[in-house]
């Protein structure tokens, strides 16, 4: 995901994103920090996310979730927007 400077959280994420968040929460409950029936929620609505305002408000809460998520802006393809 992009850093917040690089972005509006209004943005619409790609798949690419969705997916990011969800190895974020997947990592999450594997080292116990997600009870099952948390994990299955978030993972559903990760995947339903239309934005990133959206995506940032699943993992908001994790601890070492903010660290991982900064980081330089990734490059999009010249067809997408």
């Amino acid at each position: 995901m992009s850093t917040p400077a690089s972005r509006n959280g209004s943005t619409r994420a790609g798949d690419t994103d969705r997916i990011q968040v969800a190895q974020m929460l997947t990592d999450a409950a594997a080292q116990g920090r997600l009870e099952l029936e948390e994990y299955e929620a978030r993972l559903t609505k990760a995947y339903a996310a239309q934005t990133f305002d959206e995506l940032d408000r699943l993992a908001a809460d994790l601890p070492g979730i903010a660290a991982a998520r900064s980081g330089p802006p990734r490059r999009r393809c010249c067809w997408r927007s």
